[in-house]
């Protein structure tokens, strides 16, 4: 079994869009302008902690394995008392033939970790062990890791990007942010436009729209 700890504060961002004014009313030839305000809005952060690794199991007997399982149980030294106790899935791979061997991936999560070390026991058993037809019985492994001191930050900044203002930049803290586009009656109609958020990971954040409904009338003569 591996353990490796784990501790993150990941942020989320809102972004709020307000054209002014929303409706332009234009004589043909005439051209009007909008202003944009985009605000972004940045929360303290959502603090996780965890351990993830996998535990790693070979099946040495002659025979397949019957009703593998594996209990991972948390402690932390020198305490023995299990602090989270969880079932490994495997149902990647729930049967290993005789002398095949499977890893499956785990992840625990720990609410309000403390730096201190945490051990990870992987109780594994099956039911058809020799010397133990019809219960369950297996090996046990361990692994030892500490939930970092330091926060990894998620989402610590942003781009802006805009359908109508292109790039509008990057941003670490809460901001607001105008620019201004000219419509005419080649505009006619509504006209929505988007502002989305991506993420310092390049994933996707959120979006925010205004529309701007363009009016014409036929110039006076």
């Amino acid at each position: 079994v591996t353990a490796n700890g784990h501790r993150t504060r990941t942020f989320t961002w809102t972004i709020n869009k307000v054209a002014n004014p929303t409706t332009l009313d234009l004589v043909q030839g005439g051209s009007g302008t909008v202003t944009y305000t985009v605000t972004l809005t940045k929360d303290d952060g959502t603090v996780h902690t965890w351990i993830d690794g996998e535990v790693c199991i070979t099946n040495g007997g002659s025979v397949p394995t019957e009703n593998l399982m594996s209990t991972l149980k948390v402690t932390q030294p020198p305490s023995q008392g299990v602090i989270l106790s969880t079932s490994l899935d495997t149902t990647a791979k729930p049967v290993l033939a005789a002398g095949e061997s499977s890893c499956y991936p785990y992840r625990i999560d720990i609410p309000s970790a403390n730096s201190n070390t945490y051990k990870v026991n992987a109780d594994t058993t099956i039911t058809n062990h020799s010397g133990h037809l019809g219960v369950p019985f297996g090996p046990n492994a361990a692994a030892t890791t500490a939930i970092p001191t330091t926060e990894t930050l998620v989402h610590n900044t942003v781009t802006v990007s805009d359908t109508l203002g292109g790039p509008l930049g990057e941003f670490s803290d809460d901001h607001t942010l105008t620019y201004t586009h000219k419509f005419d009656c080649g505009n006619a109609g509504d006209n929505p436009n988007t502002a989305s958020i991506t993420y310092d990971d390049d994933t996707a954040g959120p979006s925010a729209s205004a529309t701007v409904t363009v009016k014409c009338t036929a110039s006076g003569g």
